[in-house]
């Protein structure tokens, strides 16, 4: 009887890790892409305008500007995923966030008056659908974790 409960012990803390572990890597993952996303934008922000087209007339200044909000949300990232008990309320938050940036993505590609080239069309939506994957990615390691906690 003590041995059964020592490996039904042992399976839960093993699952508890692997939830916890998944949720991590999902949340590093998206951190990531968010931080090279962010560099990209400020360190690059004046031929990433040409190359896309204008978003009406969009500033480099304004994508240097998102290039540092994505850089900070990089760092909620890193220490979000961090933390010896990852934060049930933090996580949902990140998901939301990314949900927001891809319902924004869309809505920017369906405006008529934006003039984006091909190009610029095309990064939209291959970011829009990498961060709705991490978003899902993040949502699956929530659920698991949340079942362990």
């Amino acid at each position: 009887m003590i041995h059964e409960q020592t490996t039904f012990t042992a399976a839960t803390t093993s699952d508890s890790v692997q939830s916890q572990r998944t949720l991590q890597l999902a949340l590093l993952a998206n951190g990531t892409f968010s931080g090279l996303s962010g560099f990209a934008l400020m360190m690059l922000a004046p031929v990433l305008n040409r190359l896309m087209g204008s978003v009406a007339y969009v500033e480099d200044g304004v994508l240097i500007a998102l290039g540092a909000l994505l850089a900070l949300f990089s760092l909620l990232l890193y220490v979000l995923a961090m933390q010896q008990r990852i934060s049930v309320l933090w996580t949902r938050i990140v998901i939301v966030l990314d949900g927001g940036w891809v319902l924004g993505s869309i809505g920017l590609l369906m405006q008529g008056p934006v003039s984006l080239t091909e190009l610029g069309q095309s990064l939209i939506l291959t970011v829009a659908l990498l961060v709705a994957a991490l978003a899902i990615a993040q949502s699956i390691g929530l659920r698991q974790y949340n079942k362990q906690i």
